[in-house]
C-alpha cells in the first residue's frame, strides 16, 4: 500500500495528520509483557492512487444512520442505537442544532440540564460505548426541515441578519441560507458582510467542540468527520467562485481555532466542480460528500434512474483526495405540512436497488436519511413540515419495525458488516472514460444553456454505454493527475455546440478549453490512449495538433436523421446537424465515417504519438431514453429509432472498443430481442491494492421477474476470462459476488486473519457472501442464496469431511491437479434466502470458549478456554482473549500443550485456562458483543466467537400498556406509564419479571404511594436462571386524610424492585376522575422534555402542546 498521497497545500497536515488510535495489550494473568503500541491511521489515505477511508489502519465502509436525536425521546436513544446497530449500521450522522441547544443567549445546554434531549455529551458517550462511529454536523445552518434553519431567533434579531420579525416567528431561514441553493456567490457575500454571524458562530463551534473534542478520532474516539454548514454548492448551475471559497475558508479557520482536527466536508449535491474542492483557490482541501433522493413526485425507481445514480456517484469519484460518500440518501419523501403520512413512498426494494447501483458504481460510504421516523418537539417545526417528521422509514418513532423496508436495510447492513472492509478497498473497473467536460472550460464564462447541453451529451452517452454493457467513469481533466489517465485505454470527449462569447472576452471568440485541460488531452493521446471526440471539435489552440482536418461546415439542419457509413460497411443513424471535414491527404490520418454518398467525410482517425484520436462529427446517441438527473431537468430524446437502428448505434461502441483493444470487464452471457434490455446490469469492482487483486461482481436485476445467466468477467488477478455459471438474481434485487478473494482476507475479523496459505482463495461464489469466519478448522460462509449457487475454492487440501449447510450435506468435488473445490449450494428459504455453509479442513488446534453469555455492566466475566492439540508434537504459543473494540484488552499468556499420545481413539491432548474479562461499566444493556480465544504460535488459530449480551439485573414489563396515539398506526408508550381510572374504582396490573442471569436472584417488590391502596399477590420472589413470572397488583385511590370521598386528581406511585446490589424504581401515574368532573394537569405525553397541558374527563382527553 502506498503512503498517503502528498498534497502541496500547506494545510494538508490538518487532514492527513489525524493521530492514530493505539491498540494496547495489557498484562493481567502471568502475562508476557505487551509489545510497544503501534499508531494506526484513522482518516483518508491513498492506495495506488485511489482514496479510501481507514479506521484503525483498516479500510472502512461507513453505513450511516441519520439519527435525529432532537426529535426522539431521550429514553429511547439507547434502544434506538441498539436497534440501528442490530440492523448493521456502524456510524451515526448527527445534526447539532444551534437553536435547540441554545434557545436563549444566556442558556446553552449541551449536557441535558434543561432538557434530556439536549444531552449531546451523553449521546456521544453512548455511540462510543456501542462502537458506533459519528459524523458531526454542527451547522451553523441546518436545513433538516427545522425551525429557522437551526439559527437561534435571538441571534437573528441582531444587526446584520436583515430578516423580519414575522419571518423569524414563522420559522423561516436567514436570507443567505435561502438563496444559496441557486446563487452561492451572493449568499457567501451576504454572510461575509455579517460580522455578528461570525462572532457568534466562532463561539458556537468552540462550545460544541468542548463537548465533542474528547470524542474525536484523533483521540481514539468515534468522530470521523465534521460538516461545514449545510446544503452548500447545491446544483449543477450554481457557480462557486472566489467569494464562496473565501466564505468556506472562514469556516475552516473558525473550526481550526475551536480545535477540530478531523476532515471537514460540505454536503454538496451535484456540485459542478466537485473535484476542485480538493484544491480550492483559498483555504484547505475540502471533502465533498453528496446526496441523492428519488425524483420529487416519483412513486417508483425506474431503470432510467440509473443515469441519475451514476451521475451522482461519478462526480464524487472525480475527487482525487477523498473517497466518494453520500451523507443523505432515500427513495421516500417526508410528509408535507398537511399530512400525517408520507405521500411519496417507493416500494421497499427500491431502497436496496438504488443503494446497490451506487455501490456498483464506486460509492464507498452511505447514509440512510433517516432510518427511523421521529417527532418534532412542539413548536420546532419548519413551515412546510408538520409535527410528524415521517418518511415511513424502517422504524417508526416507537421503534416498531416496518418489515419490508427493514429487509432492505438489513441486507446491506449484513453485507457491510461482514464484507465492508473488502468493499471499501475496491473501485469500479471502468471500460472507458468519459471526459467530464464542464470543468474543462473557464467556469465564469459558462452559461446555463451551455452547461445543460454539456451535461445532456455526457449523460446520454453514459446511458448509451449502460445499454451496451460498458462500464464508464468520469475523467476530470482539471484535477485528475495526468498519470491516472492511463487507467483508460479509451476515453470519450462529448463536445457541446460552439457559441460566441459576448462577455469576459473579445466578441467573436469561441469558448476554449483551459490550457491545462488541453495539455492533459494531448498527453493522454501521446502516451497511448485512444480519444474519441464527438459530435464536434473542442476549441483550444494547443489542440490543433490532435485535429489536422478542419471542419468544412455543418449539414443542413432540416436533415434531422441520416445514415452514416462506418468501417466494415456498418450504417448508423445520426441525429441533428453533422460536421463535415475537408478531404485532404495527411500523414497518419484516414477517413473512417462518411455521408450516405460515401464521399463526404464525417469522421477520421489521427494517429498521434503512441495513441490516436477518432473524430466523429455526428450524434448517434441522443435517442437514448433516461430519467432526469436532479438539478439538470428532463430531456426528451430528439428522435425515436427502430430496434434495428438502436442495435446499430450500440454496435458503434463495439467498433470503438475494438479499435482501442478494450474488452468489457463483465458481461452476462445472454441476449435479448430488445436492444435496450441489459438483462442483468453488471459491473466489476476491483481491489485497490496491487498485491491482492480480488473483486466483486455487482449484478442488478431491474425487472420484476427473476433472471439467470452465466456471467463472464475479466479476472482481476490474471486479466483472463472467468465465467461464473448460472447466476440467479430475483426480480428487483441486486447481489455482490466475490471473485478471487484470498481466504485470509475473506475471514479477517478484528485484526485476525485465518491460517491459510497466501494462494488459497475463494475463486468465486454465485451467491452473495455476507460474512466469513475460520475457527476450529471450519471455514463458515454466510450466504444470501435466492437460487441454487456454486462456491469455487482453491485450497492446498480438499475438505476433510462433509461440507454441510443447515444440516444438509452438500455435493462437493475436488480436483487435485488444479486444487479446485466446487460446492453446490441449494437456494435458501424465502424471504431471507439465508444459507450457512461449513467447510471442514485438516485437523488443527481447536479452541473452545466457555462463559456465561449474559453479563452485567461492570461485571468481571470468568472465561474458560479449552485448548486441544491434535498433533503428536507439542503445541506452544501466546494465548489471548480477543475483546471487542470498546472493551479493555485482556492479558495474554504463554502456553505449552504436550503432543497427543499416539493411541487409537486419542485425537487430542488438551488443557484448560481461565481468564478474567472486565465488562465496561458503561456497556449498554441490550448490546451484543463477541469474544474469541486465539493462539498465536507457528500460525494463528482462533475459536468460534462467543456471543455475549449485556443485560439488566432483571427484565420487567407492566401490563396493560399505556400508549399515546400519534396517528392511526403509531403509538408512543407514555413515560412514566399513565392510566385513567373512573372514581371510585381500581385498576389491575400484571408485573412480569424475568431473570436474564445465570444465577438465582431474589427480588423484593414493594409499591409505594400516597392516598392509594395496594393489593399484591406476592412480595418476595426467588427467580432461577432464565425463569419468568408475573405478579398481580391492584391499585385504587382512597380518600385523602380528612376527606369523605376519593377526589379527582393525579395519583403518582412507585413500584420498587429491590435486589441484592441494585434497586429499580418504576414511577407510575394514575389519573382518577369522578363522573361529571374534569381535571387539568401537566404531563409530557410526547416525551419532548416539555410538559403538555391536559384537560380530561371520563370521556375525553384534550392535550395542548406548547
Amino acid at each position: 500500500m502506498e503512503d498517503v498521497h502528498r498534497m502541496t497545500n500547506k494545510y494538508a497536515s490538518a487532514y492527513w495528520g489525524v493521530a492514530g488510535i493505539l491498540i494496547l495489550l495489557l498484562g493481567m494473568i502471568r502475562a508476557t509483557q505487551p509489545s510497544a503500541p503501534q499508531p494506526l491511521r484513522t482518516g483518508p489515505v491513498m492506495v495506488n492512487g485511489y482514496p479510501e477511508y481507514h479506521v484503525n489502519g483498516k479500510p472502512f465502509f461507513p453505513y450511516i444512520a441519520a439519527f435525529f436525536y432532537h426529535r426522539l425521546p431521550a429514553d429511547l436513544w439507547e434502544p434506538a442505537l441498539l436497534k440501528l446497530k442490530e440492523i448493521g449500521f456502524n456510524t451515526l450522522d448527527l445534526y447539532i442544532i444551534w437553536n435547540w441547544h441554545q434557545p436563549s443567549e444566556d442558556r446553552l445546554d449541551l449536557d441535558g440540564h434543561t432538557n434530556p434531549r439536549r444531552d449531546l455529551k451523553r449521546l456521544l458517550a453512548l455511540a462510543d460505548a456501542l462502537g458506533l462511529k459519528v459524523i458531526l454536523r454542527p451547522g451553523p445552518y441546518i436545513f433538516n426541515e427545522w425551525r429557522n434553519g437551526g439559527y437561534p431567533d435571538w441571534l437573528m434579531r441582531k444587526p446584520g441578519f436583515h430578516i423580519s420579525p414575522s419571518a423569524i416567528i414563522e420559522g423561516w431561514f436567514p436570507i443567505p441560507s435561502s438563496i444559496q441553493y441557486f446563487d452561492s456567490e451572493s449568499a457567501a457575500r451576504l454572510w461575509l458582510e455579517n460580522e455578528t454571524h461570525w462572532t457568534y458562530t466562532a463561539k458556537w463551534f468552540a462550545d460544541v467542540w468542548k463537548i465533542a473534542g474528547p470524542f474525536s478520532a484523533s483521540r481514539g474516539g468515534p468522530i470521523l468527520a465534521v460538516q461545514i454548514d449545510d446544503d452548500l454548492a447545491i446544483g449543477y448551475y450554481n457557480h462557486n467562485g472566489s467569494t464562496f471559497w473565501r466564505y468556506i475558508h472562514q469556516y475552516q479557520q473558525l473550526l481550526a481555532r475551536a480545535g477540530v482536527d478531523v476532515p471537514l466536508f460540505i454536503n454538496a449535491a451535484f456540485m459542478r466542480d466537485t473535484a476542485g474542492a480538493n484544491n480550492p483557490p483559498e483555504g484547505d482541501p475540502l471533502w465533498i460528500i453528496g446526496q441523492w433522493y428519488l425524483r420529487t413526485g416519483t412513486p417508483r425507481l425506474e431503470e432510467g434512474d440509473v443515469a441519475s445514480l451514476q451521475y451522482a456517484v461519478e462526480v464524487l469519484k472525480t475527487q482525487p483526495l477523498f473517497p466518494p460518500w453520500m451523507i443523505e440518501f432515500n427513495t421516500n419523501q417526508y410528509a408535507g405540512p398537511q399530512d400525517t403520512h408520507a405521500t411519496i413512498i417507493a416500494p421497499p426494494r427500491d431502497l436496496l436497488l438504488a443503494a446497490r447501483v451506487l455501490y456498483q458504481n464506486g460509492l464507498r460510504g452511505m447514509t440512510i436519511y433517516p432510518a427511523q421516523d421521529t417527532l418534532y418537539p412542539a413548536g420546532w417545526e419548519f413551515p412546510p413540515a408538520n409535527y410528524h417528521y415521517t418518511w415511513e422509514s424502517a422504524l417508526d418513532v416507537a421503534l416498531r419495525e416496518r418489515r419490508e423496508r427493514l429487509w432492505a436495510l438489513k441486507r446491506d447492513g449484513a453485507f457491510i458488516e461482514g464484507m465492508g472492509s473488502l468493499l471499501a478497498d475496491t473501485h469500479e473497473q471502468a471500460d472507458i472514460g468519459l471526459i467530464y467536460t464542464l470543468t474543462a472550460y473557464p467556469q465564469e464564462r459558462m452559461r446555463r444553456k451551455e452547461m445543460a447541453e454539456f451535461a445532456r451529451r455526457l449523460v446520454t452517452l453514459q446511458q448509451l454505454a449502460y445499454h451496451a454493457r460498458i462500464a464508464t467513469e468520469y475523467i476530470d481533466l482539471m484535477h485528475e493527475p495526468a498519470d491516472h489517465l492511463s487507467r483508460y485505454r479509451l476515453a470519450f470527449l462529448p463536445v457541446a455546440p460552439f457559441r460566441k462569447v459576448t462577455s469576459h472576452s473579445t466578441s467573436g471568440e469561441r469558448l476554449e478549453m483551459t490550457e491545462r485541460a488541453q495539455h492533459k488531452l494531448i498527453h493522454y493521446v501521446r502516451s497511448g490512449g485512444t480519444l474519441v471526440v464527438l459530435p464536434e471539435l473542442p476549441q483550444g489552440r494547443a489542440l490543433n495538433v490532435l485535429f489536422p482536418l478542419s471542419p468544412l461546415g455543418l449539414s443542413p439542419v432540416e436533415e434531422r436523421v441520416a445514415d452514416v457509413i462506418l468501417p466494415r460497411g456498418w450504417r448508423v443513424r445520426a441525429m441533428g446537424a453533422r460536421t463535415r471535414f475537408h478531404s485532404r491527404s495527411i500523414k497518419n490520418v484516414r477517413p473512417i465515417a462518411f455521408e450516405a454518398d460515401g464521399k463526404t467525410i464525417l469522421g477520421y482517425e489521427h494517429r498521434f504519438g503512441r495513441g490516436k484520436v477518432i473524430v466523429l462529427g455526428f450524434d448517434f446517441f441522443s435517442w437514448v431514453p433516461h430519467a432526469p438527473v436532479p438539478t439538470l431537468g428532463r430531456w426528451s430524446p430528439s428522435v425515436e429509432l427502430t430496434p434495428e437502428e438502436q442495435r446499430r448505434a450500440l454496435r458503434v461502441l463495439d467498433w470503438l472498443l475494438s479499435e482501442a483493444h478494450v474488452r468489457r470487464s463483465v458481461v452476462p452471457l445472454v441476449t435479448s430481442s430488445d436492444p435496450l434490455d441489459v438483462y442483468l446490469y453488471a459491473t466489476l469492482l476491483v481491489s485497490n491494492e496491487a498485491d491482492q487483486r480480488y473483486g466483486f461482481i455487482a449484478v442488478t436485476n431491474w425487472k420484476r421477474g427473476g433472471r439467470r445467466a452465466d456471467v463472464r468477467v475479466t479476472d482481476p488477478r490474471t486479466r483472463e476470462q472467468l465465467v461464473l455459471p448460472n447466476v440467479y438474481v430475483p426480480g428487483r434485487d441486486s447481489v455482490l459476488l466475490p471473485v478471487r478473494v484470498p481466504l485470509n482476507r475473506l475471514v479477517e475479523r478484528n485484526g485476525l486473519r485465518g491460517n491459510f496459505a497466501a494462494d488459497e482463495e475463494l475463486i468465486y461464489a454465485t451467491a452473495e457472501v455476507t460474512s466469513a469466519r475460520f475457527a476450529n478448522r471450519f471455514l463458515t460462509l454466510e450466504l444470501y442464496a435466492p437460487g441454487p449457487a456454486e462456491i469455487a475454492l482453491r485450497t492446498n487440501d480438499p475438505p476433510l469431511g462433509n461440507v454441510e449447510s443447515d444440516g444438509e450435506i452438500l455435493l462437493t468435488t475436488y480436483d487435485r491437479s488444479t486444487r479446485l473445490t466446487r460446492i453446490e449450494v441449494p437456494a435458501g428459504q424465502a424471504p431471507d434466502y439465508r444459507r450457512t455453509v461449513r467447510i471442514p479442513f485438516p485437523f488443527q488446534p481447536v479452541l473452545n470458549l466457555k462463559a456465561n453469555r449474559a453479563v452485567l455492566p461492570g461485571d468481571v466475566l470468568h472465561v474458560q478456554v479449552e485448548l486441544n492439540n491434535p498433533w503428536e508434537r507439542p503445541l506452544s504459543g501466546r494465548l489471548m482473549i480477543k475483546t471487542p473494540d470498546p472493551w479493555p484488552a485482556v492479558s495474554t499468556r504463554e502456553v505449552r500443550i504436550p503432543g497427543r499420545t499416539p493411541l487409537p481413539g486419542m485425537r487430542f491432548s488438551h488443557r484448560s485456562f481461565e481468564f478474567q474479562v472486565p465488562v465496561p461499566s458503561d456497556a449498554l444493556p441490550g448490546s451484543e458483543w463477541e469474544l474469541r480465544a486465539c493462539l498465536q504460535g507457528e500460525a494463528t488459530w482462533c475459536s468460534e466467537p462467543l456471543q455475549l449480551r449485556v443485560v439488566e439485573p432483571i427484565q420487567w414489563s407492566l401490563e396493560p400498556r399505556a400508549d399515546f396515539p400519534l396517528r392511526d398506526d403509531v403509538r408512543l408508550p407514555t413515560r412514566p406509564p399513565l392510566w385513567a381510572v373512573t372514581l371510585p374504582g381500581q385498576i389491575a396490573f400484571d408485573l412480569r419479571l424475568k431473570n436474564p442471569l445465570h444465577r438465582t436472584i431474589e427480588v423484593n417488590v414493594q409499591p409505594e404511594g400516597k392516598a392509594l391502596w395496594f393489593e399484591l399477590d406476592r412480595e418476595r420472589l426467588h427467580l432461577a436462571p432464565g425463569q419468568e413470572t408475573s405478579i398481580s397488583l391492584i391499585v385504587w385511590p382512597r380518600p385523602r386524610p380528612g376527606a369523605s370521598r376519593t377526589a379527582t386528581g393525579l395519583y403518582p406511585f412507585t413500584i420498587r424492585m429491590e435486589m441484592s446490589h441494585q434497586t429499580i424504581e418504576l414511577p407510575v401515574f394514575l389519573v382518577g376522575i369522578r363522573r361529571g368532573e374534569a381535571l387539568i394537569y401537566w404531563f409530557d405525553f410526547d416525551r419532548d422534555g416539555s410538559d403538555d397541558l391536559t384537560l380530561e374527563n371520563e370521556h375525553l382527553r384534550a392535550i395542548i402542546m406548547p
